[in-house]
Parts: structure tokens; C-alpha cells; sequence
């Protein structure tokens, strides 16, 4: 898997890294909907966050349109919500530590 398949959700204290299909990313969301959390590329580079329920600030808006209708099903049907997938490739994120 390269680095432009993957997300990296900044939640609290913690950091994952996020196969980065739009399936995933969105039933990661759904699964943390009283999160506050942000997604950034690889780089460092913000893509969006969420306050809560809500996609907060988003830096691609076409991003949001793809996610949107996805998540909104995940939340009308929690049971239809798929496993998340970890990314297994290991990088640099932008402050130097390996994650």
C-alpha cells in the first residue's frame, strides 16, 4: 500500500492509520461520532475534521460530497457499518515519529 492510500485520524491522544478508501475513512467516522477528530494526509497536510457528529472544516470539498452520503447511511443503518482497516505500511508522519 503507498502513502496516497492512506489517512492518518488524529483522535485525542491517539493516532491511527487508515487504509484511506472512502468506506473506510467514512465507517471510521461513524464509529466515533462523539469524537472530535482530524484527518490529515501523510504529510501532515489537514483534510478535514469533525466536531462531533459533524464534518467540521474540510480543505476538499469534493472529498466531503463523497463521504457525506456514505456516513449518513452508516447512521441511519449502525448495523451495515464494515470493520475498519488499519493501514499496515509503515512511514514518517510530519512531527518525525514513526507511526
Amino acid at each position: 500500500m503507498n502513502s496516497e492510500n492512506i489517512i492518518i485520524a488524529k483522535v485525542r491522544d491517539s493516532t491511527y492509520k487508515l487504509e484511506g478508501s472512502d468506506e473506510n475513512i467514512a465507517a471510521f467516522l461513524a464509529k466515533n461520532p462523539l469524537e472530535n477528530i482530524t484527518l490529515c494526509k501523510p504529510s501532515g497536510e489537514a483534510i478535514c475534521s469533525t466536531l462531533g457528529f459533524f464534518i467540521d472544516k474540510c480543505s476538499d470539498y469534493s472529498y466531503v460530497q463523497r463521504l457525506q452520503p456514505i456516513i449518513t447511511s452508516y447512521q441511519f443503518n449502525p448495523i451495515s457499518i464494515p470493520t475498519v482497516k488499519l493501514a499496515q505500511e509503515q512511514h514518517r508522519s510530519f512531527d518525525g515519529r514513526t507511526i
